[in-house]
Protein backbone atom coordinates (compact mmCIF):
# COMPACT_ATOMS: atom_id res chain seq x y z
CA UNK A 1 0.00 0.00 0.00
CA UNK A 2 1.40 3.37 -1.05
CA UNK A 3 0.56 6.90 -0.02
CA UNK A 4 2.93 9.00 -2.21
CA UNK A 5 1.87 7.32 -5.49
CA UNK A 6 -1.73 6.28 -6.00
CA UNK A 7 -1.47 4.29 -9.25
CA UNK A 8 -5.14 3.35 -9.13
CA UNK A 9 -6.07 7.05 -9.04
CA UNK A 10 -3.63 7.87 -11.83
CA UNK A 11 -5.10 5.12 -14.00
CA UNK A 12 -8.63 6.37 -13.32
CA UNK A 13 -7.54 9.93 -14.14
CA UNK A 14 -6.03 8.74 -17.43
CA UNK A 15 -9.22 6.94 -18.45
CA UNK A 16 -11.34 9.91 -17.36
CA UNK A 17 -9.22 12.26 -19.51
CA UNK A 18 -9.52 9.95 -22.51
CA UNK A 19 -13.29 9.72 -22.12
CA UNK A 20 -13.61 13.49 -21.72
CA UNK A 21 -11.51 14.06 -24.83
CA UNK A 22 -13.55 11.53 -26.80
CA UNK A 23 -16.80 13.20 -25.67
CA UNK A 24 -15.48 16.65 -26.63
CA UNK A 25 -14.39 15.30 -30.01
CA UNK A 26 -17.78 13.71 -30.64
CA UNK A 27 -19.58 16.90 -29.60
CA UNK A 28 -17.39 18.94 -31.99
CA UNK A 29 -18.28 16.61 -34.87
CA UNK A 30 -21.96 16.65 -34.00
CA UNK A 31 -22.08 20.45 -33.69
CA UNK A 32 -20.16 21.07 -36.95
CA UNK A 33 -21.56 18.13 -38.88
CA UNK A 34 -18.04 17.29 -40.01
CA UNK A 35 -16.02 14.18 -39.29
CA UNK A 36 -12.78 16.06 -39.97
CA UNK A 37 -12.50 19.41 -38.21
CA UNK A 38 -8.73 19.66 -38.18
CA UNK A 39 -5.82 17.92 -39.85
CA UNK A 40 -5.25 15.84 -36.67
CA UNK A 41 -8.64 14.16 -37.15
CA UNK A 42 -7.62 12.58 -40.48
CA UNK A 43 -4.68 14.11 -42.34
CA UNK A 44 -5.05 11.95 -45.46
CA UNK A 45 -8.83 12.39 -45.51
CA UNK A 46 -8.45 16.18 -45.25
CA UNK A 47 -6.10 16.23 -48.26
CA UNK A 48 -8.54 14.14 -50.29
CA UNK A 49 -11.43 16.36 -49.26
CA UNK A 50 -9.55 19.52 -50.27
CA UNK A 51 -8.97 18.10 -53.75
CA UNK A 52 -12.66 17.26 -54.03
CA UNK A 53 -13.61 20.77 -52.82
CA UNK A 54 -11.35 22.40 -55.42
CA UNK A 55 -12.90 20.37 -58.23
CA UNK A 56 -16.44 21.08 -56.98
CA UNK A 57 -15.78 24.84 -56.89
CA UNK A 58 -14.36 24.61 -60.40
CA UNK A 59 -17.52 22.83 -61.54
CA UNK A 60 -19.64 25.56 -59.93
CA UNK A 61 -17.77 28.19 -61.96
CA UNK A 62 -17.97 26.08 -65.11
CA UNK A 63 -21.73 25.82 -64.65
CA UNK A 64 -21.91 29.63 -64.52
CA UNK A 65 -19.72 29.88 -67.63
CA UNK A 66 -22.01 27.46 -69.46
CA UNK A 67 -25.10 29.47 -68.50
CA UNK A 68 -23.40 32.64 -69.77
CA UNK A 69 -22.58 30.89 -73.04
CA UNK A 70 -26.18 29.71 -73.42
CA UNK A 71 -27.41 33.26 -72.72
CA UNK A 72 -25.04 34.63 -75.38
CA UNK A 73 -26.30 32.14 -77.95
CA UNK A 74 -29.94 32.76 -77.02
CA UNK A 75 -29.58 36.54 -77.45
CA UNK A 76 -27.91 36.09 -80.84
CA UNK A 77 -30.48 33.54 -81.97
CA UNK A 78 -33.36 35.75 -80.87
CA UNK A 79 -31.99 38.67 -82.88
CA UNK A 80 -31.43 36.43 -85.90
CA UNK A 81 -35.05 35.32 -85.67
CA UNK A 82 -36.06 38.93 -86.30
CA UNK A 83 -33.47 39.32 -89.06
CA UNK A 84 -34.78 36.13 -90.66
CA UNK A 85 -38.35 37.45 -90.61
CA UNK A 86 -37.23 40.65 -92.32
CA UNK A 87 -35.20 38.77 -94.92
CA UNK A 88 -38.22 36.61 -95.68
CA UNK A 89 -40.34 39.72 -96.16
CA UNK A 90 -37.71 41.22 -98.46
CA UNK A 91 -37.72 38.00 -100.47
CA UNK A 92 -41.49 38.30 -100.86
CA UNK A 93 -41.15 41.92 -101.97
CA UNK A 94 -38.49 41.02 -104.54
CA UNK A 95 -40.76 38.35 -106.03
CA UNK A 96 -43.71 40.73 -106.03
CA UNK A 97 -41.62 43.43 -107.71
CA UNK A 98 -41.00 41.18 -110.74
CA UNK A 99 -44.71 40.99 -111.52
CA UNK A 100 -45.61 42.40 -114.89
CA UNK A 101 -48.77 43.85 -113.38
CA UNK A 102 -46.76 46.54 -111.56
CA UNK A 103 -45.84 49.89 -113.03
CA UNK A 104 -42.77 51.89 -112.07
CA UNK A 105 -44.60 53.74 -109.29
CA UNK A 106 -45.77 50.46 -107.75
CA UNK A 107 -42.28 49.03 -107.88
CA UNK A 108 -40.87 52.17 -106.30
CA UNK A 109 -43.35 51.82 -103.42
CA UNK A 110 -42.19 48.25 -102.84
CA UNK A 111 -38.60 49.42 -102.91
CA UNK A 112 -39.27 51.95 -100.13
CA UNK A 113 -40.27 49.13 -97.76
CA UNK A 114 -37.40 47.00 -99.08
CA UNK A 115 -34.81 49.68 -98.28
CA UNK A 116 -36.33 50.35 -94.86
CA UNK A 117 -36.03 46.66 -93.99
CA UNK A 118 -32.34 46.76 -94.90
CA UNK A 119 -31.83 49.63 -92.47
CA UNK A 120 -33.72 47.75 -89.77
CA UNK A 121 -31.52 44.67 -90.29
CA UNK A 122 -28.47 46.86 -89.71
CA UNK A 123 -30.08 48.39 -86.62
CA UNK A 124 -30.74 44.96 -85.14
CA UNK A 125 -27.17 43.84 -85.88
CA UNK A 126 -25.64 46.94 -84.29
CA UNK A 127 -27.90 46.96 -81.22
CA UNK A 128 -27.66 43.26 -80.34
CA UNK A 129 -25.07 42.88 -77.60
CA UNK A 130 -24.44 40.92 -74.40
CA UNK A 131 -21.42 40.88 -72.08
CA UNK A 132 -19.91 43.67 -74.29
CA UNK A 133 -19.98 41.32 -77.28
CA UNK A 134 -21.78 42.01 -80.55
CA UNK A 135 -22.47 38.58 -82.07
CA UNK A 136 -24.05 39.89 -85.29
CA UNK A 137 -21.20 42.25 -86.18
CA UNK A 138 -17.69 41.65 -87.55
CA UNK A 139 -14.91 41.57 -84.95
CA UNK A 140 -13.44 44.83 -86.19
CA UNK A 141 -16.13 47.36 -85.34
CA UNK A 142 -15.16 50.89 -86.38
CA UNK A 143 -15.75 53.81 -84.09
CA UNK A 144 -16.15 57.45 -84.96
CA UNK A 145 -12.82 59.03 -85.82
CA UNK A 146 -14.21 62.43 -86.84
CA UNK A 147 -13.84 64.98 -84.06
CA UNK A 148 -16.88 66.21 -82.20
CA UNK A 149 -17.72 69.73 -83.36
CA UNK A 150 -16.59 71.28 -80.06
CA UNK A 151 -13.08 69.97 -80.75
CA UNK A 152 -13.01 71.68 -84.16
CA UNK A 153 -14.57 75.09 -83.50
CA UNK A 154 -15.34 77.16 -80.43
CA UNK A 155 -18.95 77.88 -79.53
CA UNK A 156 -20.00 81.16 -81.22
CA UNK A 157 -16.54 81.98 -82.65
CA UNK A 158 -16.15 82.43 -86.42
CA UNK A 159 -13.22 80.42 -87.81
CA UNK A 160 -11.71 79.90 -91.28
CA UNK A 161 -11.07 76.58 -93.06
CA UNK A 162 -9.88 75.43 -96.48
CA UNK A 163 -12.51 74.01 -98.83
CA UNK A 164 -12.62 70.64 -100.53
CA UNK A 165 -14.51 67.53 -99.53
CA UNK A 166 -14.45 68.23 -95.81
CA UNK A 167 -15.77 65.63 -93.37
CA UNK A 168 -15.87 68.50 -90.97
CA UNK A 169 -17.11 67.24 -87.61
CA UNK A 170 -19.66 65.06 -85.82
CA UNK A 171 -22.62 66.45 -83.90
CA UNK A 172 -23.20 63.97 -81.06
CA UNK A 173 -26.60 62.55 -80.18
CA UNK A 174 -28.23 64.49 -77.35
CA UNK A 175 -27.07 67.92 -78.59
CA UNK A 176 -29.53 70.83 -78.40
CA UNK A 177 -30.09 74.06 -80.36
CA UNK A 178 -27.24 73.55 -82.80
CA UNK A 179 -26.79 76.26 -85.45
CA UNK A 180 -24.23 76.08 -88.24
CA UNK A 181 -23.53 79.10 -90.47
CA UNK A 182 -20.94 79.15 -93.25
CA UNK A 183 -19.73 82.10 -95.29
CA UNK A 184 -18.54 80.94 -98.73
CA UNK A 185 -16.45 84.12 -99.19
CA UNK A 186 -17.53 84.44 -102.80
CA UNK A 187 -16.75 80.81 -103.71
CA UNK A 188 -19.04 77.79 -103.90
CA UNK A 189 -19.15 76.02 -100.51
CA UNK A 190 -22.18 74.03 -99.40
CA UNK A 191 -23.29 72.50 -96.11
CA UNK A 192 -23.95 68.75 -96.30
CA UNK A 193 -25.36 66.83 -93.32
CA UNK A 194 -25.53 63.02 -93.10
CA UNK A 195 -26.44 60.32 -90.63
CA UNK A 196 -23.82 57.68 -89.93
CA UNK A 197 -25.81 55.20 -92.02
CA UNK A 198 -25.51 57.47 -95.09
CA UNK A 199 -28.87 59.28 -95.06
CA UNK A 200 -28.34 62.69 -96.71
CA UNK A 201 -30.64 64.98 -94.72
CA UNK A 202 -29.37 68.51 -95.50
CA UNK A 203 -27.56 69.99 -98.48
CA UNK A 204 -27.60 69.80 -102.25
CA UNK A 205 -28.41 66.75 -104.34
CA UNK A 206 -25.88 65.06 -106.60
CA UNK A 207 -26.90 67.11 -109.65
CA UNK A 208 -25.47 70.19 -108.00
CA UNK A 209 -22.37 71.83 -109.44
CA UNK A 210 -20.43 71.64 -106.18
CA UNK A 211 -20.60 67.82 -106.17
CA UNK A 212 -19.85 67.53 -109.88
CA UNK A 213 -16.85 69.85 -109.55
CA UNK A 214 -15.34 67.25 -107.20
CA UNK A 215 -16.02 64.36 -109.57
CA UNK A 216 -19.04 63.15 -107.62
CA UNK A 217 -22.29 62.44 -109.45
CA UNK A 218 -23.52 59.02 -108.28
CA UNK A 219 -24.34 57.45 -104.89
CA UNK A 220 -21.31 55.18 -105.33
CA UNK A 221 -19.08 58.26 -105.66
CA UNK A 222 -20.40 59.63 -102.36
CA UNK A 223 -19.96 56.28 -100.63
CA UNK A 224 -16.35 56.01 -101.83
CA UNK A 225 -15.30 59.58 -101.02
CA UNK A 226 -17.45 60.67 -98.07
CA UNK A 227 -19.34 57.79 -96.42
CA UNK A 228 -16.22 55.91 -95.39
CA UNK A 229 -15.28 54.23 -92.14
CA UNK A 230 -12.28 56.56 -91.91
CA UNK A 231 -14.70 59.49 -91.90
CA UNK A 232 -16.70 57.98 -89.05
CA UNK A 233 -19.53 56.34 -90.99
CA UNK A 234 -20.95 52.88 -90.49
CA UNK A 235 -19.22 50.19 -92.58
CA UNK A 236 -22.62 49.47 -94.14
CA UNK A 237 -23.42 53.12 -94.89
CA UNK A 238 -25.23 53.59 -98.19
CA UNK A 239 -26.19 56.89 -99.79
CA UNK A 240 -29.87 57.83 -99.55
CA UNK A 241 -31.28 61.29 -100.31
CA UNK A 242 -34.97 60.42 -99.85
CA UNK A 243 -35.12 62.72 -96.78
CA UNK A 244 -32.96 65.54 -98.20
CA UNK A 245 -33.78 69.09 -97.12
CA UNK A 246 -32.40 71.40 -99.83
CA UNK A 247 -34.14 74.52 -98.52
CA UNK A 248 -37.40 76.09 -99.53
CA UNK A 249 -38.59 77.30 -102.91
CA UNK A 250 -36.37 80.33 -102.53
CA UNK A 251 -33.05 80.91 -100.81
CA UNK A 252 -33.15 82.32 -97.27
CA UNK A 253 -30.22 83.60 -95.27
CA UNK A 254 -31.91 82.15 -92.20
CA UNK A 255 -32.76 78.51 -91.57
CA UNK A 256 -36.37 78.88 -92.74
CA UNK A 257 -37.30 75.54 -94.35
CA UNK A 258 -37.95 72.89 -91.66
CA UNK A 259 -38.24 69.13 -92.04
CA UNK A 260 -38.40 66.35 -89.47
CA UNK A 261 -36.15 63.33 -89.44
CA UNK A 262 -36.08 60.73 -86.63
CA UNK A 263 -37.53 63.18 -84.11
CA UNK A 264 -35.21 66.03 -85.13
CA UNK A 265 -36.57 69.34 -86.46
CA UNK A 266 -33.99 70.38 -89.04
CA UNK A 267 -34.16 73.86 -90.60
CA UNK A 268 -32.12 74.98 -93.62
CA UNK A 269 -32.08 78.17 -95.69
CA UNK A 270 -30.89 76.52 -98.89
CA UNK A 271 -27.88 76.74 -101.21
CA UNK A 272 -26.53 80.30 -101.07
CA UNK A 273 -25.49 80.28 -104.74
CA UNK A 274 -28.52 78.46 -106.15
CA UNK A 275 -29.62 79.31 -109.69
CA UNK A 276 -32.49 76.83 -110.04
CA UNK A 277 -35.26 77.45 -107.49
CA UNK A 278 -37.03 74.23 -108.48
CA UNK A 279 -34.29 71.92 -107.23
CA UNK A 280 -32.05 74.23 -105.23
CA UNK A 281 -29.00 73.54 -107.41
CA UNK A 282 -26.51 75.97 -108.93
CA UNK A 283 -24.01 76.17 -111.76
CA UNK A 284 -21.14 77.55 -109.74
CA UNK A 285 -22.19 81.16 -110.05
CA UNK A 286 -22.07 82.83 -106.64
CA UNK A 287 -25.06 85.01 -105.76
CA UNK A 288 -25.13 84.79 -101.93
CA UNK A 289 -22.52 83.89 -99.33
CA UNK A 290 -24.35 82.67 -96.23
CA UNK A 291 -25.85 79.22 -95.58
CA UNK A 292 -27.54 78.48 -92.26
CA UNK A 293 -28.57 75.19 -90.64
CA UNK A 294 -30.40 74.72 -87.33
CA UNK A 295 -31.25 71.51 -85.40
CA UNK A 296 -33.44 71.67 -82.30
CA UNK A 297 -32.06 68.41 -80.85
CA UNK A 298 -30.11 65.44 -82.18
CA UNK A 299 -31.49 61.97 -81.56
CA UNK A 300 -28.56 60.26 -83.27
CA UNK A 301 -24.99 61.29 -84.24
CA UNK A 302 -24.89 63.50 -87.34
CA UNK A 303 -21.92 64.01 -89.65
CA UNK A 304 -21.30 67.55 -90.93
CA UNK A 305 -19.45 67.99 -94.22
CA UNK A 306 -18.62 71.07 -96.29
CA UNK A 307 -18.06 70.56 -100.00
CA UNK A 308 -16.70 73.39 -102.11
CA UNK A 309 -13.78 75.39 -103.47
CA UNK A 310 -11.44 77.96 -101.97
CA UNK A 311 -12.02 78.60 -98.27
CA UNK A 312 -14.91 79.43 -95.96
CA UNK A 313 -15.80 80.83 -92.56
CA UNK A 314 -17.89 78.74 -90.18
CA UNK A 315 -19.67 79.78 -87.00
CA UNK A 316 -21.25 77.10 -84.82
CA UNK A 317 -23.36 77.61 -81.70
CA UNK A 318 -25.13 75.18 -79.41
CA UNK A 319 -26.88 75.11 -76.06
CA UNK A 320 -25.55 71.67 -75.17
CA UNK A 321 -23.64 68.79 -76.74
CA UNK A 322 -24.13 65.10 -76.11
CA UNK A 323 -21.19 62.80 -75.28
CA UNK A 324 -18.79 62.49 -78.22
CA UNK A 325 -18.39 58.73 -77.85
CA UNK A 326 -21.50 57.46 -76.05
CA UNK A 327 -20.75 53.77 -76.45
CA UNK A 328 -17.79 52.15 -78.13
CA UNK A 329 -18.40 48.68 -79.50
CA UNK A 330 -15.19 47.00 -78.39
CA UNK A 331 -15.50 43.34 -79.24
CA UNK A 332 -12.66 40.85 -78.80
CA UNK A 333 -14.21 38.43 -81.29
CA UNK A 334 -15.62 34.97 -80.69
CA UNK A 335 -17.17 34.06 -77.32
CA UNK A 336 -15.24 31.33 -75.50
CA UNK A 337 -16.76 29.17 -72.76
CA UNK A 338 -14.27 27.41 -70.45
CA UNK A 339 -15.70 23.97 -69.64
CA UNK A 340 -12.81 21.83 -68.31
CA UNK A 341 -9.09 21.30 -67.96
CA UNK A 342 -7.85 18.18 -69.71
CA UNK A 343 -5.46 15.65 -68.19
CA UNK A 344 -2.63 17.19 -70.21
CA UNK A 345 -3.32 20.58 -68.63
CA UNK A 346 -4.85 22.09 -71.78
CA UNK A 347 -8.00 24.12 -71.21
CA UNK A 348 -11.10 22.74 -72.89
CA UNK A 349 -13.27 25.54 -74.31
CA UNK A 350 -16.36 25.70 -76.47
CA UNK A 351 -16.03 28.56 -78.93
CA UNK A 352 -19.12 30.36 -80.19
CA UNK A 353 -18.14 32.14 -83.39
CA UNK A 354 -19.58 35.49 -84.40
CA UNK A 355 -22.13 35.46 -87.21
CA UNK A 356 -21.97 38.88 -88.91
CA UNK A 357 -25.50 39.56 -90.17
CA UNK A 358 -25.67 43.16 -91.31
CA UNK A 359 -27.14 43.89 -94.73
CA UNK A 360 -23.59 44.06 -96.06
CA UNK A 361 -22.62 40.73 -94.51
CA UNK A 362 -25.72 39.12 -96.04
CA UNK A 363 -24.76 40.62 -99.42
CA UNK A 364 -28.04 42.52 -99.76
CA UNK A 365 -26.85 46.08 -99.02
CA UNK A 366 -26.75 47.17 -102.67
CA UNK A 367 -30.03 45.56 -103.73
CA UNK A 368 -32.96 47.48 -105.14
CA UNK A 369 -36.38 46.59 -106.53
CA UNK A 370 -36.41 49.33 -109.13
CA UNK A 371 -35.98 48.94 -112.09
CA UNK A 372 -37.33 45.49 -112.97
CA UNK A 373 -33.88 44.11 -113.83
CA UNK A 374 -32.66 44.92 -110.30
CA UNK A 375 -35.70 43.25 -108.75
CA UNK A 376 -34.95 40.08 -110.73
CA UNK A 377 -31.36 40.08 -109.44
CA UNK A 378 -32.59 40.60 -105.88
CA UNK A 379 -34.51 37.31 -105.84
CA UNK A 380 -31.36 35.17 -106.01
CA UNK A 381 -29.53 37.32 -103.45
CA UNK A 382 -32.45 37.16 -101.04
CA UNK A 383 -32.63 33.37 -101.30
CA UNK A 384 -28.94 33.23 -100.42
CA UNK A 385 -29.51 35.60 -97.51
CA UNK A 386 -32.29 33.36 -96.18
CA UNK A 387 -29.92 30.38 -96.33
CA UNK A 388 -27.20 32.39 -94.57
CA UNK A 389 -29.48 33.42 -91.71
CA UNK A 390 -30.61 29.80 -91.36
CA UNK A 391 -26.98 28.64 -91.15
CA UNK A 392 -26.23 31.26 -88.52
CA UNK A 393 -29.19 30.19 -86.40
CA UNK A 394 -28.19 26.54 -86.78
CA UNK A 395 -24.72 27.48 -85.49
CA UNK A 396 -26.17 28.91 -82.28
CA UNK A 397 -28.60 26.01 -81.91
CA UNK A 398 -25.75 23.50 -82.16
CA UNK A 399 -23.70 25.43 -79.59
CA UNK A 400 -26.63 25.58 -77.17
CA UNK A 401 -27.12 21.83 -77.55
CA UNK A 402 -23.44 21.19 -76.88
CA UNK A 403 -23.44 23.46 -73.84
CA UNK A 404 -26.55 21.74 -72.47
CA UNK A 405 -24.76 18.38 -72.77
CA UNK A 406 -21.67 19.70 -70.98
CA UNK A 407 -23.90 21.22 -68.29
CA UNK A 408 -25.59 17.86 -67.63
CA UNK A 409 -22.22 16.11 -67.41
CA UNK A 410 -20.88 18.84 -65.12
CA UNK A 411 -23.87 18.59 -62.79
CA UNK A 412 -23.53 14.81 -62.66
CA UNK A 413 -19.84 15.11 -61.75
CA UNK A 414 -20.69 17.77 -59.19
CA UNK A 415 -23.22 15.46 -57.51
CA UNK A 416 -20.90 12.44 -57.39
CA UNK A 417 -17.92 14.44 -56.14
CA UNK A 418 -20.06 16.05 -53.47
CA UNK A 419 -21.18 12.58 -52.35
CA UNK A 420 -17.56 11.39 -52.28
CA UNK A 421 -16.48 14.41 -50.25
CA UNK A 422 -19.40 13.84 -47.90
CA UNK A 423 -18.28 10.27 -47.20
CA UNK A 424 -14.84 11.59 -46.28
CA UNK A 425 -15.73 14.78 -44.47
CA UNK A 426 -19.23 14.56 -43.04
CA UNK A 427 -19.93 13.19 -39.59
CA UNK A 428 -22.12 10.08 -39.26
CA UNK A 429 -24.54 11.21 -36.56
CA UNK A 430 -25.54 7.66 -35.64
CA UNK A 431 -21.94 6.65 -35.01
CA UNK A 432 -20.99 9.87 -33.22
CA UNK A 433 -24.10 9.78 -31.02
CA UNK A 434 -23.41 6.18 -30.03
CA UNK A 435 -19.76 7.03 -29.40
CA UNK A 436 -20.66 10.00 -27.23
CA UNK A 437 -23.13 7.90 -25.23
CA UNK A 438 -20.49 5.23 -24.72
CA UNK A 439 -17.86 7.73 -23.64
CA UNK A 440 -20.32 9.47 -21.33
CA UNK A 441 -20.92 6.15 -19.53
CA UNK A 442 -17.18 5.46 -19.36
CA UNK A 443 -16.61 8.98 -18.04
CA UNK A 444 -19.14 8.44 -15.26
CA UNK A 445 -17.49 5.13 -14.44
CA UNK A 446 -14.04 6.71 -14.38
CA UNK A 447 -15.29 9.45 -12.07
CA UNK A 448 -16.74 6.82 -9.68
CA UNK A 449 -13.54 4.75 -9.74
CA UNK A 450 -11.44 7.87 -9.19
CA UNK A 451 -13.53 8.71 -6.17
CA UNK A 452 -12.93 5.23 -4.73
CA UNK A 453 -9.25 5.24 -5.67
CA UNK A 454 -8.68 8.41 -3.70
CA UNK A 455 -9.86 6.61 -0.54
CA UNK A 456 -7.05 3.98 -0.72
CA UNK A 457 -4.34 6.15 0.94
CA UNK A 458 -6.67 6.59 3.91
CA UNK A 459 -6.64 2.80 4.39
CA UNK A 460 -2.87 2.93 4.72
CA UNK A 461 -3.23 5.36 7.61
CA UNK A 462 -5.16 2.76 9.60
CA UNK A 463 -2.00 0.65 9.70
CA UNK A 464 -0.41 3.38 11.76
CA UNK A 465 -3.06 3.18 14.43
CA UNK A 466 -1.74 1.53 17.62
Amino acid sequence: MYINTNTTSLNAQRNLANSTKAINNAMEKLSSGKRINSASDDAAGLAISNRHTSIIKTLDTIDKNINDGISYAQVADGALEEVGAMVQRMYQLSIQATSGALNKSDRRSLDIEFQELKEEINRVAYSTHIFDHYPLLPSAIPTTVVNSIDNVVSNGIQQSFASGIQSFASIPAGSTNVTIEIDALGADDDIQLFTQSGQHIVGTDLNDYVWNSKGISTPADVENSVLTVANGYSPTATYDDSSLNSGGAAYSATASNTTNYNGMNISFGGDADRTSPSDGNNNGSVTQRIETLHIDQTTEPLMLSVVGNGSFYITATWTGLGPANPEQKNDDGEFQVFVATQADGVDDVIQIDKTPSTAGDLNIAGLSLDPLSEAQKAIVSMKNAIDKVGENRAHYGAKMGGLDSVARSSRNSHMNLSAARSRVMDADFAIQTALMTKQSILKQGAETVLSKANIKPELALKLLTF
